[in-house]
């Protein structure tokens, strides 16, 4: 059970008036709400936010770089998978306390005398969908400090991470509590829309002022009714275009599908998400070029394959989790990828 890690937790949020904190999270909309929510927490504990907050792609270089640099004490990593590093927290271990809080693949128990690792793994529950990021900070911080009033960011989080199915009863009765309605399709509720807004502004590569705005939103109406409204029309045009015309565009192979986007915002998850929330027993891979290597969001929704182990076996540079997994390839490695994808599965 999470309760027994609490002690520390609780230890580790004690003294922070006089620390230095960095909080990293990861550059999505489950990693947002989980920063917006711990930093939050801290400011409540002691008055002010975290020193340095900063946003990395599972960059843990650009952690511990800058973590030296500002001279953090505490580190807090959230919706970042850390623990496949065991000799760079080691080096952070030298001059910061650390707390992670992950819901990606367990690869290694990586809790010592300076680090806490919170993943669902460790005290017996799954990972993945099932326990996003989010929802694990959030119910981690509301027992150190009362963040009652942030449950529709974590909510919002869940469902930018694919996780309404495996937690509905909780989604719902958080829409209850506001008086907002529930519906089937949940991107059609007042939380769904914001979780989409997250993801037109993530998409536009606004994810720094994403933060910015969630941080300062009271309610869900705030956040809908902030500034970020600009990309709603903007991304939502070429999402709808992708959604619309993908038999026309993309290539099948049966079950799998093979997508590459040219736009010039980050839609391939996105995409990815609409497309296999809408046809559940299709593997979709969905490709989008940056830097000349191809980005890759992998997805299926019933379960029955395993994309984190597939994406693992198919790139140097995959992982992720049963439904929804990600990587990248070189440019011209792209037709290896698709007969490997199409010989593992």
């Amino acid at each position: 059970m999470m309760k027994t890690f609490l002690p520390r937790i609780k230890e580790f949020f004690n003294y922070l008036k006089n620390e230095k904190i960095g909080l990293f999270y990861h550059d999505d909309g489950d990693g947002i709400c989980s920063a917006v929510i711990a930093a939050k927490a801290v400011k409540r504990l002691r008055g002010k936010e975290p020193d340095l907050i900063s946003y990395s792609g599972q960059r843990l270089k650009h952690i511990v770089d800058f973590a030296k640099r500002e001279d953090i004490t505490k580190l807090i990593a959230v919706d970042l998978t850390l623990d496949s590093h065991k000799k760079a927290i080691e080096e952070i271990e030298k001059f910061a306390g650390i707390l992670i809080i992950d819901h990606h693949e367990f690869e290694e128990d990586i809790n010592s005398e300076n680090t806490i690792q919170i993943k669902p793994e460790l005290y017996g529950e799954k990972g993945g969908a099932a326990n996003p990021a989010c929802k694990l900070t959030y119910e981690v911080l509301k027992e150190v400090i009362a963040i009652s009033d942030l449950d529709w960011v974590a909510a919002a989080g869940i469902i930018s991470d694919s996780g309404y199915s495996q937690n509905k009863d909780f989604i719902d009765h958080i829409l209850k509590k506001y008086n907002y309605e529930v519906k089937d399709d949940i991107f059609k509720t007042k939380l769904g829309e914001v979780s989409k807004l997250i993801g037109y502004a993530c998409a536009a590569g606004e994810i720094n002022e994403c933060y910015e705005v969630l941080s300062n939103s009271e309610t869900p109406e705030d956040f809908l009714n902030s500034k970020l409204k600009q990309y709603k029309d903007e991304v939502e045009k070429e999402v709808n275009y992708f959604v619309a015309n993908y038999k026309k565009l993309a290539e099948f192979h049966e079950d799998v599908v093979f997508y590459n986007l040219e736009t010039k915002y980050r839609l391939k998850s996105l995409i990815a998400n609409i497309l296999s929330n809408g046809h559940p027993n299709i593997t979709f891979f969905v490709f989008q070029e940056q830097n000349e290597r191809y980005m890759i969001s992998a997805r299926r929704q019933d379960g029955k394959v395993e994309l984190n182990k597939i994406m693992a076996k198919a790139t140097k540079h995959g992982g992720g989790h049963i439904k929804a997994s990600g990587g990248s390839i070189e440019k011209q490695d792209l037709d290896t990828f698709k007969k490997r994808i199409l010989e593992l599965l």
